[in-house]
């Protein structure tokens, strides 16, 4: 008769692992726990701070401008050592860009921050100017120096135009995003149609159509319809 002293070898004999099945259970409990490890962070996270860039953003217009020059006032001290502009179609678009960030500082709503960034303009020929775009955009700051709020290109790029957490130059302050695209140039009659916008991230923004009227000196900016919020 077999008794429970007999069986136990053979038990054993069943429970025990060989060599090569311990090294396959051992890369299956690896590759399960690879599979397992901690969930990844959210991409949009509380913990990020709102001025933080990512690799995705694309230079702006204010790249072109080293950053002690990417300002209204610094701006102006230099341009006043520079000759002076001659040709009379970059002069009415210098004073076109400066006129319509204007108008559209002017766009903006109480709770936006109160300093500023100027975006690319959109449909506006400036590369056909006989200046660099790096003179045409001191110039633009300059003209735009003596309004009383801080001012500076941003120096990056986002889409929606804006929507980017960007710091104002040598601060970690919030800015405002001023920006224009132009709908239609009337050469003959000296007009443009433009729409010039103000946003801050986080916060609500105002966009409004506007008339630009050349005169032979400078641009008469006139709102056309209802400002638009959301």
């Amino acid at each position: 008769m077999e008794t429970m002293n007999d069986r136990l070898p053979q038990q054993r004999q069943n429970t025990s692992w060989s060599p090569i099945t311990r090294l396959l259970s051992s890369i299956s409990l690896a590759v399960l726990w690879g599979g397992c490890g901690a969930p990844r962070a959210r991409q949009s996270g509380p913990t990020a701070p709102p001025w933080t860039l990512t690799s995705s953003t694309i230079p702006g217009p204010g790249a072109d401008l080293p950053a002690e020059l990417n300002s209204g006032r610094a701006a102006a001290m230099t341009v006043v050592t520079m000759p002076p502009v001659t040709n009379a179609w970059t002069r009415r678009e210098i004073r076109l860009h400066a006129a319509l960030y204007e108008a559209a500082y002017h766009t903006r709503l109480a709770d936006t921050a109160d300093r500023f960034l100027l975006d690319e303009a959109e449909a506006a020929p400036i590369d056909l100017l006989p200046i660099t775009l790096r003179e045409f955009r001191l110039r633009v700051l300059s003209a735009l120096a003596g309004l009383g709020f801080p001012v500076a290109w941003a120096r990056w790029e986002s889409d929606p135009p804006g929507s980017l957490y960007e710091p104002f130059p040598h601060s970690r302050e919030p800015a405002t995003h001023l920006g224009f695209r132009v709908i239609e140039r009337i050469d003959e009659q000296a007009t443009i149609i433009a729409e010039v916008s103000a946003h801050t991230p986080g916060r609500r923004s105002a966009r409004q159509r506007v008339t630009c009227i050349w005169d032979g000196l400078d641009w008469t900016i006139t709102p056309r319809g209802l400002r638009m919020v959301w």
